[in-house]
């Protein structure tokens, strides 16, 4: 099962009110699913109708859906809804990367300007908290190496004798 609970858990306040509002109302909003039954958008309500002992809620499920296109969906569905912090932002943009989304494609999901997401990802290289991913997915849709190999350095004999041969030339 793959897990789409991509941004932090409610705090307990959020959390309570929501278990007040759905005992008193039920489920309002259905809880979305891919067509392996992972739940795209909804986790909370989930759990809340579990330990109300609610059995059925409403649903709806998401079908052929690619992952980089289910990672959209849900955050477009909850960005809006959740207010985080500048840290929660910050985890979330890193989140992505590692994901291997380009910085430019995770700043037009996130509606943020490219160049913080890309400092916030050096900060983190800097810091030795996170590494490459192995491919990077571009606005494109296209897979590209995350790192670019560096050129292998000469021997100094190869390098003196291409001089040598400019000079006599």
């Amino acid at each position: 099962m793959h897990e789409y609970q991509l941004l932090p858990p409610l705090s307990e306040e959020e959390y309570n009110a929501l278990k007040e509002d759905i005992a008193k109302r039920g489920v309002l909003v259905p809880v979305e699913y891919d067509e392996d039954g992972n739940i795209l958008d909804g986790h909370h309500r989930v759990k809340i109708c579990e330990e109300l002992g609610i059995k059925n809620w409403p649903s709806v499920v998401r079908i052929g859906m690619s992952e980089e296109e289910k990672t959209e969906h849900v955050l477009a569905l909850n960005l809006d809804r959740r207010h985080l912090t500048q840290e929660q932002r910050a985890k979330l943009r890193l989140d992505l990367h590692s994901k291997g989304l380009s910085t430019r494609k995770i700043a037009t999901i996130l509606g943020e300007d490219h160049s913080t997401i890309v400092k916030t990802i050096q900060k983190a290289r800097t810091g030795g908290e996170i590494s490459p991913p192995p491919v990077i997915t571009g606005t494109d849709g296209k897979q590209y190496p995350a790192t670019r190999p560096k050129p292998t350095p000469k021997p100094v004999e190869e390098a003196e004798a291409m001089i040598n041969d400019t000079e006599t030339a």
